[in-house]
């Protein structure tokens, strides 16, 4: 998720927002004229006019409460103000300021001590009030929770600042209040071009009074809505120039440090997603070992946490909340969980309603594997905001790593369903960017569309041509797609642009392993483990290539290597079991398949490769048990089917036998093989002439099938058709000169056609080439005494 854009929540909390804001009715200035009544309320008292538990009694509050006087909190508040700042928060847009100017106006009438246009409310109105809102309570709900002016708020009168910078200052704001309440507001309804169509008007603002005057807070401003963009390298450019111009601007440090948090965080998260794959969710990451080896993440962690430990000095642009954030999202890149989820505990608790934070939640908890509450938070937060696709693709990727961990359990079926759902719900917020289409990509392939996964992670690498992590995700799909050359040049690229990408080295051992290289395969993943010791997977996957060039015990050693570390261990286990089992090490065999089985009692290949080695031993019942297992795993795996049907033949259970083989034959998986077992089940059903035809097939399919060759002649024979399985145990002979059964049988037939001579030769041959215990020996002899006999009554 590193790549995707954040929400910078230039916009914190509906503290600030008109009451009209918050029933969704159109604003205009008198909307930006409350939230800087708003702010000031604030600054002056050191609390919002309205708060509440939650975001909803907040809401409630603002529509309903009347503000109450700021000298009811602090005397030493002048009377104008006071009033000045109540018009600004009166509930009828009609009786505040008509535009933030004339608010400007009246303060600068109050700091020049001259008479204010404001006055304050008369009693009759106030009942009038509150008769009308009793009335009016009943129809009013509480529609889509908008925050819309809770950071970007002006410091209006700043004492340390001389009265002219202040001006200008108030003049900014109030030019950028009402466009950025407008993208809030479009943000949190998903209008996602509309809303950054208003950002870049915010931006355009910023950089015309730039052009006018280098005021330090416009740096700021431009900052923040840049971060809010996802351009965190443009933030950061005019948060560095802005404290270049004032060094005093604590809440530029401080905003430069929350993303300076994040850039850690990006790192750390990379390493932190590499353990995960190599060692499972338990692993323990050595993160110091990680930073002493990194000089450039060790000076970046110190620029981060000096920025956001250092003081902010008076302003009403950040809260304590916003550095709790900040210091949470570095504690956490640097592993200490607890503080990080104490730091966030507390920033929540001071702003239930804070996005930010609570997309560092469920990022923590993604994290620290805690899928399932990652996932609870991150669907909240994309309900309250329909432009977080962060939140979504935490769902996606917290589906992932549940299956991926859980393999076989029931809820699987429901976490895939989520999973793309997810992915059509961001889809359905867009326009996506690189990395959004990236994540699609990645559902996509977890969902088995390998060929709509490419087209997303053509777009992320046309985005991105450089980007290792895009080119290894393109020649994934390329690799389950078959594309083997074009995938090993994706894997080619990515290694070239960075070397230490375990995963291009360990799919290009696979694509190699596919182009039947097992050689440069083993070098690939040699080198995986040379960057990640000890993974499982790679450990594994070079058993296998050391096994097809016939280097037994350099698979062995890998599977024992592997079972030893991995947190995976029944693939290694099943593998090394087949080993053992061709070596004729049956005990070791099987106690391998048992304790795969035993760790993980709905693996497939477990069952599927004890069931078959149990079919090797002629241990049938054992086989067709083992058979039945794997089946009820995987209802439409095709091996399993044929294996059991050949059991169930052995058994003396033809009618299962044959619902087995001809799901086989339907198919059409080692057909000759499918249909000598339906011949053979039709045999023993007394089924001759099915059984003829059966075998007649699967000599057409498998020509190379003695067996079948002499089962179609014996079936003939039965049929009485001795012409023609004559020729089918000649075709036999043909093959297999040596095959002394077939001599045999075709001495019959040739006996059945009283061709004497023919047969008497037939019947020596198989005398001469079979064993002498042989059990069909005797048989033979008295036929060919039989056939003499008639010789000599011919002669």
């Amino acid at each position: 998720m590193s790549g995707l854009s954040l929400s910078g929540a230039i916009i914190g909390t509906p503290s600030y927002m008109a009451p009209e804001q918050s029933r969704g009715e159109r604003v205009g200035p008198a909307a930006d004229v409350y939230a800087l009544g708003a702010t000031l309320y604030d600054l002056l008292t050191g609390a919002p006019p309205f708060s509440g538990a939650s975001i909803f009694e907040l809401i409630k509050s603002l529509q309903e409460l009347e503000a109450s006087s700021m000298r009811a909190k602090v005397p030493a508040i002048e009377h104008d103000l006071d009033t000045i700042v109540l018009k600004c928060l009166e509930k009828e847009a009609a009786r505040r300021y008509a535009s933030a100017a004339d608010l400007a106006d009246d303060l600068d009438r109050f700091l020049q001590g001259e008479p204010i246009a404001a006055r304050p409310v008369s009693l009759v109105y106030r009942v009038r009030r509150n008769l009308w809102k009793r009335r009016a309570i009943l129809s009013v709900g509480l529609i889509a929770i908008v925050a819309t002016l809770g950071v970007l708020v002006p410091p209006l009168i700043r004492e340390s600042r001389a009265r002219a910078a202040k001006d200008r200052e108030v003049k900014l704001w109030a030019a950028l209040a009402g466009t950025l309440s407008e993208a809030e507001l479009l943000r949190r309804a998903g209008a996602a071009e509309p809303a950054n169509a208003k950002l870049e008007e915010g931006i355009a603002t910023c950089r015309s009074f730039l052009a006018r005057e280098e005021l330090p807070i416009a740096h700021y401003f431009l900052g923040r809505i840049e971060a809010t963009m996802g351009r965190s390298a443009e933030a950061r450019a005019e948060f560095d120039r802005a404290l270049e111009l004032d060094p005093s601007l604590g809440e530029a440090r401080l905003a430069r440090g929350i993303l300076l948090a994040r850039q850690v965080l990006t790192e750390t998260s990379r390493a932190r997603r590499a353990e995960l794959v190599a060692h499972g969710r338990n692993s323990k990451f050595d993160l110091e070992g990680m930073v002493r080896g990194r000089p450039d993440l060790l000076a970046l962690i110190a620029r981060a946490e000096a920025d956001l430990t250092a003081p902010v000095g008076q302003s009403s642009f950040f809260r304590e909340s916003d550095r709790e954030l900040g210091l949470a999202l570095l504690a956490f890149a640097r592993r200490r969980e607890k503080e990080a989820r104490d730091l966030l505990d507390r920033c929540l608790k001071r702003d239930p309603a804070n996005i930010e934070a609570a997309i560092a939640l469920f990022q923590m908890l993604e994290q620290a594997s805690e899928w399932d509450e990652a996932i609870r938070v991150a669907l909240a937060v994309a309900q309250q905001d329909r432009m977080q696709t962060t939140a979504l693709a935490t769902v996606i990727y917290s589906c992932h790593w549940l299956v991926y961990y859980n393999p076989d359990v029931p809820e699987n079926a429901a976490r895939k369903k989520q999973q793309i759902e997810a992915a059509e719900e961001l889809k359905r917020r867009g326009p996506l960017d690189a990395a959004g289409r990236g994540v699609i990509g990645f559902a996509l392939s977890d969902a088995g569309d390998y060929r709509g996964a490419l087209a997303e992670f053509e777009a992320l690498v046309a985005a991105r041509p450089q980007d290792a992590d895009a080119l290894t995700q393109r020649g994934t799909a390329r690799l389950h797609l078959g594309e083997l050359g074009e995938a090993i040049a994706d894997f080619d690229r990515s290694i070239a642009h960075q070397p230490d990408n375990c995963m291009s080295w360990y799919n290009r051992g696979s694509a190699k392993r596919l182009q039947g290289k097992p050689r440069e395969a083993i070098a690939d993943y040699t080198q995986c483990l040379v960057l990640i010791p000890g993974w499982d997977i790679a450990l594994t996957s070079r058993g296998l290539c050391h096994s097809a060039v016939g280097e037994i015990d350099a698979a062995i050693a890998d599977y024992t290597a592997a079972i030893d570390s991995g947190p995976e261990r029944a693939t290694p286990l099943t593998n090394r079991a087949a080993e053992y089992f061709q070596r004729g090490l049956e005990k070791e065999a099987m106690a391998d398949f048992d304790r795969a089985i035993a760790l993980r009692p709905g693996y497939y290949n477990a069952w599927w490769g004890r069931g078959e080695v149990k079919w090797k031993r002629q241990d049938l019942e054992g086989a067709e048990f083992d058979l039945t297992k794997a089946l009820e795993i995987r209802p439409d795996a095709v091996e399993p089917h044929l294996f059991r049907g050949l059991t169930r033949i052995e058994l003396g259970r033809p009618d299962a036998a044959l619902e087995d083989l001809e799901f086989v034959v339907a198919k059409n998986f080692r057909p000759g093989l499918a249909w000598f077992g339906i011949g053979n089940a039709k045999a023993q059903k007394k089924d001759r002439t099915g059984a003829m035809e059966a075998f007649r097939k699967a000599t057409e399919l498998d020509p190379a099938n003695h067996d079948a060759w002499r089962n179609l002649g014996q079936s003939l024979m039965e049929l009485f058709r001795f012409s023609d399985a004559l020729e089918v145990f000649s075709e036999v002979i043909k093959r297999d000169p040596a095959a002394f059964e077939s001599f045999a049988s075709r001495g019959f037939c040739r006996q059945s056609t009283k061709d004497w001579k023919g047969a008497e030769e037939d019947y020596l041959k198989a005398l001469e080439l079979s064993p002498k215990d042989w059990e069909g020996r005797a048989g033979v002899e008295l036929r060919l005494k039989f056939v003499r006999g008639k010789m000599k009554t011919k002669k």
